[in-house]
């Protein structure tokens, strides 16, 4: 988000980092979370194996969104928002063996929140920018 004013003051926008620098250190990040995720959900989930897919899926979503997957379609918000949906699953394995009425409803309510924090309120934010992937300029705003 280089044009984006409201950011000029993060590291990598003020040039105190590199590009590469900062893509290791999430990557990295993201790698010690998956590690110390394992270790909890072979602890202490009564369902390891549902937990660990979704948390393979947040680490493969999440991955994407990171690496730009959001900016070359229309639907670039689904990685974001399946990222998300994701962790909420992994967090309910963590303590359930099934995903039970409650359950749907908690996921839906984890994905719709992302969809619209990042497909309504951030296309709306940049505006200004016309970036290609923005749905609210493609569909007349």
């Amino acid at each position: 988000d280089k044009v984006d004013d409201a950011k000029i003051h993060h590291p990598l926008q003020r040039g105190a980092i590199l590009v590469d620098d900062a893509i290791g250190f999430v990557h990295w990040g993201k790698n010690i979370l998956m590690f110390l995720a394992c270790l909890m959900a072979f602890l202490w989930s009564p369902n390891p194996a549902i937990a660990m897919f979704c948390l393979f899926m947040w680490y493969a979503w999440g991955t994407g969104y990171n690496l730009g997957l959001s900016k070359v379609s229309l639907l670039g918000f689904l990685p974001i928002c399946l990222c998300f949906a994701a962790m909420g699953g992994f967090g309910w394995f963590l303590s359930h063996e099934k995903l039970t009425p409650i359950g749907w409803w908690y996921l839906a309510y984890t994905f719709t929140v992302i969809l619209f924090q990042i497909s309504y309120s951030g296309h709306l934010k940049e505006m200004g920018q016309a970036e290609r992937s923005n749905l609210l300029i493609k569909m007349g705003a």
